[in-house]
């Protein structure tokens, strides 16, 4: 989203709301808004900084006075808390007759040190039809989060969104063609993902040998569900990565938890202790686990996921919604460029994929 000196304007591409961060060392973000009050003669930008949660913006808060562009957009410059005081922006949006747009009752917020990092990347969505896809890229598009690995085994979900890279939806190893998957590389995909519990195999048998060699030649990573159960334990995971240890395995969900007991946070992290090609997802830890692996591994092996938009119950989603994510990332303590390496910069260099907008 980031623009350099000598390009083009920035151009807002997100309804209703999106931000232009190239100010950011300035310590100023300018915000554009056309969501349902920019039909309104004047409009003002409600704004806040915090470190904590539920905020009325309604009551009395420095507000700035938006002005209208040719676009539609209704624009204002924001100034912003310096580098490093990791602070919630939140704002919120009114007409003259006060008449609200707060994101349904939500507020857009983000934790202003992310916009300071060359790109955010979810580095684990789901996206295997356009019924899943509309949820993620709504999600996506609230938060300001640049791009996202999508697992799907259809291409064409993916396939004209420069804000999507496909990882390949496998099929259990004993149905699945290494054919199909090398063709899906070749079109494209970014890297190999197999669900053991779903389906039912172990991780540590000879039939998923084939795909890691194909992972190997064409130097992408596997993703694996993890859990603490029969098909999909880090100790196999484990098994895996020292027997090929030139595959990279991207170990999602950390071990997990559920009905198996958080100790698949701390098997995973014990595995990857013995493995430097294990590299552990975020999405479903508890938090403090997800700090502890960051303590013992450093940052460079985790990765910022969310398994967005999946949740067995409607507590399990709002789990994985980018706020609950982005609120724990920031109390990590984190340098500017270990929050970089963590909220993106991990995933780019594990995928292997350049810049984005």
């Amino acid at each position: 989203m980031s623009e350099s000196a000598g390009r083009n304007p920035f151009a807002p591409q997100r309804v209703p709301v999106d931000i232009d961060r190239s100010r950011i060392g300035e310590n100023i973000l300018t915000l554009f808004y056309r969501g349902k009050l920019a039909g309104a003669d004047r409009l003002y930008l409600n704004y806040a900084y915090s470190r904590t949660v539920g905020e009325d913006l309604r009551e009395p808060e420095p507000e700035i006075e938006m002005s209208r562009r040719p676009d539609e957009y209704w624009q204002a410059h924001v100034p912003v808390p310096s580098a490093g005081d990791a602070c919630n922006l939140l704002f919120a949006f009114r007409n003259l007759r006060r008449e609200w747009d707060d994101n349904a009752g939500r507020k857009w917020k983000f934790c202003v040190d992310l916009f300071r990092v060359p790109e955010v990347i979810d580095a684990h969505v789901h996206a295997h039809n356009g019924r899943q896809l509309a949820p993620v890229a709504t999600r996506m598009e609230a938060y300001f989060v640049d791009r996202a690995l999508a697992v799907t085994p259809d291409a064409e979900v993916v396939r004209g969104n420069p804000r999507l890279l496909g990882v390949y939806f496998c099929a259990p190893p004993a149905e699945e063609d290494v054919g199909r998957v090398r063709a899906a590389l070749d079109q494209g995909f970014v890297g190999i993902k197999f669900h053991p519990s779903a389906d039912r195999f172990r991780v540590d048998e000879t039939q998923i040998h084939k795909f890691v060699e194909l992972a190997m030649e064409r130097d992408v990573p596997l993703q694996f569900h993890s859990a603490a159960d029969a098909y999909g334990h880090p100790k196999m995971l484990l098994k895996l990565a020292l027997k090929f240890p030139r595959a990279k395995i991207h170990m999602v969900h950390m071990g997990m938890h559920i009905s198996w007991g958080r100790h698949g946070h701390e098997e995973a992290i014990r595995a990857a202790k013995q493995a430097q090609n294990l590299y552990l997802g975020m999405s479903w830890a508890e938090f403090p686990w997800v700090e502890r692996a960051i303590t013992q591994l450093g940052v460079e092996r985790v990765l910022f996921e969310t398994d967005s938009p999946i949740g067995v119950t409607a507590e399990d989603d709002r789990r994985h919604e980018y706020r609950a994510y982005f609120n724990n990332m920031q109390v990590l303590n984190l340098s500017l460029g270990q929050l970089a390496k963590l909220a993106g910069g991990n995933a780019a260099a594990l995928y292997r994929i350049g810049g984005g907008a």
